[in-house]
């Protein structure tokens, strides 16, 4: 490259100008990289939704529950330092909060909202559908993986999000029946032994190989790797191809599930109606909570960030499974006014899975920058 006596680039500036344009442009591209990622997920469980999910060629919950979720904590386990871990479940103002926030007020807005939509003639069933969903706890992966990609701190997320989930084996049930009368025995021991394998195993492995590899031979790669994350490596260090692979692989089977939902016998614009409150009510609630988090938790932006992702997404596979349990699979055999009320309240779920996964990528991606 030239440069004059004072050191300058002589080159004409229109080259450098185009230069530069395409170079934001490339950074654009990688930073929005994973919501196309989804939204291609997305439009190939659209046309393949019976190769994937709970019912499809492969049974797409085990594989998730026992392959891909124990690699997320176990990565995750790798990144955290236990001290760090420690001191997040001693803050107990910001768990308070966070718990307060999921199992409080975000129901407590959702009944008052439905209340009003069933005074203006909504159908009532979607409604305890929309109702179902503010009762969930949030998602073991896409919590984490979103959190991730936004740059939030990985110790909150972690502690925040399965504080909050195993609260949720309790307390879930318990608004579910207040909200809806519906009997669902909480604590279910099937949930929490394979949570606790999923997560809480992995998560300890990770931590415990990170200690290990700390104090081992200096010269080998995951001891260079361990003091690299010390020193703040970068996102690319961190293997976060990991966790948003495996996010696009538990992403592909929701969206297959999501896809599969029996929906002929609901009226077409309850479908579009519930599309909206769905997804309306999920920005209002991120919205609600981000500011909130920013006028009560003295924290920094990568804490507030974890709080945020760690409450503002639900899961929608327990959601499934605490339906089924209260109201009934509604297949082929039950009778008619049955499927209607089940998938009336599986709908919800679904668009829910939808709405949650592409607005969450696409935000975790702006925050990204």
């Amino acid at each position: 490259m030239k440069t004059d006596a004072s050191g300058c680039d002589d080159r004409p500036l229109v080259i450098a100008t185009t230069r530069t344009k395409r170079i934001k442009r490339e950074s654009i591209f990688l930073q929005y990289s994973f919501f196309a990622c989804m939204n291609i997920c997305m439009l190939l469980a659209f046309f393949t939704s019976r190769l994937g999910g709970s019912k499809g060629f492969v049974d797409g919950n085990k594989a998730i529950w026992y392959f891909a979720i124990p690699l997320l904590y176990l990565e995750a386990g790798l990144l955290c330092e236990p001290r760090a871990l420690l001191n997040c479940l001693r803050d107990g103002y910001l768990l308070s909060f966070l718990l307060g926030f999921v199992y409080g007020l975000a129901p407590t807005l959702c009944s008052l909202g439905n209340r009003l939509l069933d005074e203006l003639g909504v159908n009532r069933r979607l409604l305890d559908g929309v109702e179902v969903l503010h009762c969930l706890p949030p998602p073991f992966s896409t919590s984490l993986v979103l959190g991730r990609i936004a740059r939030a701190d990985v110790p909150t997320s972690v502690v925040a999000l399965l504080t909050c989930r195993f609260a949720g084996l309790l307390i879930s049930p318990i608004l579910l029946y207040v909200t809806l009368g519906a009997t669902v025995p909480p604590m279910n021991e099937i949930n929490f032994r394979e949570s606790v394998l999923g997560t809480l195993v992995p998560l300890a492995i990770g931590v415990s190989l990170r200690s290990i590899v700390r104090y081992g031979a200096a010269d080998s790669a995951l001891y260079k790797w361990a003091k690299m994350q010390d020193n703040g490596g970068s996102s690319k260090n961190r293997t976060m191809w990991l966790p948003k692979g495996l996010e696009l692989f538990i992403a592909y089977n929701l969206f297959c599930d999501a896809f599969s939902i029996d929906a002929a016998s609901m009226h077409p614009g309850d479908i579009l109606l519930c599309v909206l409150v769905a997804c309306a009510s999920q920005m209002i609630v991120t919205g609600l909570c981000w500011t909130l988090c920013n006028g009560w938790l003295k924290q920094s932006q990568d804490v507030l960030l974890a709080s945020v992702f760690a409450c503002t997404y639900k899961s929608v596979g327990y959601g499934g499974w605490l339906v089924r349990t209260a109201f009934g699979h509604g297949g082929a055999a039950a009778p008619t006014a049955d499927r209607y009320r089940a998938a009336a309240l599986d709908l919800p779920l679904a668009i829910l899975t939808v709405a949650q996964l592409l607005l969450g990528s696409l935000l975790a991606c702006w925050m990204s920058s």
